[in-house]
């Protein structure tokens, strides 16, 4: 039997070798930074994964985990998934200095792949870095959507929204009764589906005033799927040297359902333009309010043009 080549036995040593070396260099550079913090880091971690094992392999609730873990850590502890560090947190009062005094230091937002795509890189505000855009369009949204005047305004969606589902029970009903006998009519209703178009419906017309019926079926099932991608683990988030092979196939699916999203949201934006002239102060809705306020204030697109903020800003409200 011949001896294989040298090089062949070489080239998958080398690998290992360095493979190696890079986990121990790795572990060693994370030490040195954190030397003089006191938020001490969970056990059990692994190389290059960090703690996700302890969460894969038990089946118990994730906040049932952590609890567990707070009472062995203590109220703050940190843990690594994969490339990114979290801040466990289960003491009411390191939470509210969290958010008072060291309020800026976490004000910024984690990056996610989901969120490019679906913000257009970031030019929607609840997923920008914090910064001159994320405070001016922060302003618009508090006014426009969570404002006293505002929302006692918007109570007249919520009605319609409400009489529409309640209209669409009763044709059920009725429907029902045709095929059944008089007073012995049951009509099962699943009120998960029933609650998500509710829910869907309130901040369409919220958003953008009511649509057609081929338009809110358009936009309820782009929702529907942009929801179910948003929500997803992305291995290349936690692992970018990953990314590029797009394990599981989610960075397509994302990019599909953000072309659609996008699309959508720029039909709605161009038709809100050529209608806006007609309308009145009490018939605006949010996206028009944030085309006028755009039109008064260019400047605060920080880098984006209005147009792609107004959209960005609307799809991730949906949210």
């Amino acid at each position: 039997m011949e001896n294989p080549p040298p090089l062949l036995i070489l080239v998958p040593a080398s690998f290992g070798a360095a493979f190696l070396l890079f986990a121990v260099i790795h572990r060693i550079s994370r030490r040195n930074k954190y030397v003089g913090r006191k938020v001490p880091e969970a056990g059990f971690a692994w190389p290059i994964i960090g703690h996700f094992h302890l969460f894969a392999a038990n089946k118990r609730p994730t906040h049932h985990i952590l609890s567990d873990m707070a009472d062995k850590y203590g109220p703050i502890f940190r843990l690594r998934l994969g490339a990114r560090e979290v801040v466990v947190v289960s003491d009411s009062q390191i939470a509210k200095e969290c958010f008072t005094v060291n309020d800026a230091a976490l004000a910024g937002r984690p990056e996610s792949i989901a969120g490019e795509h679906f913000s257009s890189n970031y030019a929607a505000f609840a997923l920008a870095p914090a910064g001159p855009l994320w405070r001016e369009v922060r302003k618009v949204v508090v006014i426009e959507l969570l404002s006293t005047r505002r929302l006692d305004a918007l109570r007249r969606v919520r009605q319609s929204v409400m009489k529409t589902s309640a209209q669409e029970i009763h044709r059920s009903w009725l429907a029902a009764g045709k095929k059944g006998k008089s007073g012995e009519v049951a009509v099962m209703l699943d009120m998960s589906e029933w609650y998500w178009k509710f829910v869907i419906g309130t901040m369409f017309q919220v958003l953008f005033g009511k649509l057609h019926e081929e338009e809110w079926s358009r936009a309820a099932a782009t929702v529907d799927r942009f929801f179910s991608l948003l929500g997803a683990s992305v291995v290349g988030d936690y692992l970018p040297w990953l990314r590029w092979m797009d394990i599981g196939g989610y960075e397509k699916a994302i990019k599909e359902a953000a072309k659609e999203m996008d699309d959508l949201m720029e039909g709605l934006l161009q038709a809100h333009k050529r209608e806006k002239a007609g309308k009145s102060k009490e018939e605006e809705d949010f996206m028009d309010a944030m085309i006028t306020h755009f039109n008064c204030n260019m400047e605060i697109a920080n880098g984006f043009d209005a147009d792609t903020v107004i959209r960005s800003t609307c799809t991730v409200r949906m949210s």
